[in-house]
């Protein structure tokens, strides 16, 4: 199975790099969205190579202490761009739905970044704490009973989502009979 994961990660390498050559070569990076857009696949490239070079780093045993320190590295990029990789799905979803006027308050945006920033600062509380994973010579990788929490508040986004994206489609849908109702042509 994990032959197969590595597989996609190797694959989807060259992908990001061909989407941000022709995202930027297209002068797509104007513009909220596009920015957005752009920001959303560097996260993802950088996300896949650190979850990559995880695999790679953690294949070659025995696990020396310089092998060690790079796993919990490449853990830590993996996680943190790819916790705040959702948090910029939301900002791309407001944007692209021309709803970005509903989170136009730095407090409304703080509040959308409210749960990415409490996992940044569990995942920084984890040097010390431990308990989101650990890496040792011994037994290798280890999740700790916190990486919960993070899924938990990783969920928040996807309810949040849910109930906006619900909210929309009724939004969407009653400028779509009054375009059809009014329309004069």
């Amino acid at each position: 199975m994990i032959d197969h994961i590595v597989s996609y990660e190797i694959a989807s390498l060259p992908i990001y790099v061909i989407l941000i050559v022709a995202t930027i070569s297209r002068r797509l990076t104007k513009g909220r969205s596009n920015k957005l857009l752009l920001a959303i696949i560097i996260f993802s490239l950088v996300a896949a190579t650190c979850d990559f070079l995880n695999y790679v780093v953690i294949w070659s045993y025995p696990l020396e202490q310089w092998k060690v320190t790079w796993v919990f590295l490449w853990n830590y990029g993996y996680f943190i761009f790819r916790y705040s990789l959702t948090m910029l799905y939301i900002y791309f979803f407001y944007s692209v739905s021309h709803t970005w006027f509903k989170i136009k308050a730095l407090w409304k945006k703080l509040l959308i970044a409210l749960p990415c920033i409490i996992i940044l600062i569990m995942y920084t509380a984890n040097l010390w704490l431990g308990n989101l994973y650990s890496v040792n010579a011994e037994t290798g990788y280890h999740r700790g009973s916190g990486i919960v929490i993070t899924a938990a508040l990783g969920s928040v986004y996807l309810i949040s989502m849910m109930i906006h994206g619900r909210a929309m489609s009724s939004f969407f849908q009653s400028a779509f009979i009054l375009n059809q109702v009014w329309d004069t042509e």
